[in-house]
């Protein structure tokens, strides 16, 4: 993986993971493999989704501290949309009102 990603940067802006055309990947392509790989691993397609990765993504990187910016540029949302997806464990919400009663 690390060889993958020196040979990513190396290569300038092209998306991270792309088709062999170079292209980025579709929703489409992403969908069909992650349900082929699924079966193939014995669990059935029909409890996951694609759109998991982006609740997953958008949490992860509000845990790290991105700025709302950044999250909506990573996920490529136009609108504040992300904040809805982000889940927050008990200790995240219990810090994050640490923080807001602090002086």
């Amino acid at each position: 993986m690390l060889s993958y990603l020196d040979h990513c940067k190396a290569s300038g802006s092209k998306p991270l993971f792309h088709l062999k055309s170079k292209g980025p990947l579709t929703a489409k392509f992403f969908r069909y493999s992650l349900h082929r790989i699924l079966r193939r691993s014995g669990f059935s397609p029909s409890h996951f989704n694609t759109h998991s990765f982006r609740i997953g993504a958008a949490t992860a990187a509000a845990k790290v501290g991105l700025s709302s910016t950044e999250i909506m540029q990573l996920g490529r949302w136009r609108s504040p949309a992300f904040q809805d997806y982000i889940h927050h464990t008990p200790a995240h919400t219990a810090a994050a009102a640490r923080m807001a009663a602090a002086p």
